[in-house]
């Protein structure tokens, strides 16, 4: 629950300042992803991460709570909110923002002996922009490749809300690795492979636990529920600027 709350908190930040989906069949061959996640010094909790080649689903390791789903085909998130019955739904478009030229981004791969995970080396990054650290990183190079794709898409297609809020309301002091991880270059941390441990510049902390491949699921995982109202934030959007 604490990922779901994690998610809808992070939207609505974002705000201040349709139909259902369908599977007929178990899906074959997904890949479950198990990580250990800390927000500062609060108790880590953990989540899960479902991808198939259609879908990917993260939740807190609970079949019958809220969770968030992502259509790879379509390029559409759904966040599902089992208190007020309804999904939010987040539509990739091209936001068109070009990164600004006081924007610099530097990568530091530094000479550190990491254990291998599943047989492939682990390194160590740190990225940089401008003066400002905006992740520390271990990264493993060809571990769950179609995961990491996964992951890209659904950061891409978060970076929508942020990108558009950007344009509603440009915040000139906002901090550089805030508009580089979340609008600019949101899948920055995934280049260089799988992140085992990663920790950005707010002290948001995402350890992988476990994995496992080839795993039959049910196919009831990647459906929305029928009885919630849907919604999107450009709704939201509009009707706040009409005084609704």
């Amino acid at each position: 629950m604490k990922m779901i709350q994690r998610l809808s908190w992070l939207i609505l930040i974002i705000l201040a300042g349709s139909g259902v989906l369908t599977a007929c069949s178990p899906v074959q061959d997904a890949t479950i992803v198990y990580f250990d996640e800390q927000e500062g010094s609060n108790e880590p909790y953990r989540t899960r991460m479902i991808v198939t080649p259609a879908y990917i689903r993260f939740d807190d390791d609970d079949d019958n709570g809220d969770f968030v789903l992502y259509d790879r085909k379509q390029r559409v998130i759904y966040s599902t909110n089992s208190m007020d019955k309804r999904t939010l739904v987040i539509r990739w478009k091209d936001s068109q923002l070009a990164m600004p030229e006081n924007i610099s981004n530097r990568d530091e791969k530094l000479k550190e002996t990491v254990p291998s995970v599943g047989g492939r080396v682990v390194s160590h990054y740190r990225l940089h922009t401008n003066d400002s650290l905006c992740y520390d990183l271990y990264a493993a190079e060809g571990l769950l490749p179609d995961a990491v794709a996964a992951m890209s898409e659904f950061a891409q297609t978060l970076s929508v809300e942020h990108a558009a809020f950007l344009q509603a309301a440009p915040q000139p002091g906002a901090s550089p690795c805030d508009r580089v991880n979340n609008v600019y270059k949101p899948a920055r941390y995934l280049k260089f492979g799988f992140p085992i441990h990663a920790r950005d510049y707010l002290g948001r902390a995402r350890l992988l636990a476990d994995y496992k491949t080839g795993q039959k699921v049910s196919a009831e995982l990647f459906v929305l529920p029928k009885d919630y109202q849907q919604f999107t934030t450009e709704e939201i959007r509009g009707n706040k600027q009409s005084g609704q």
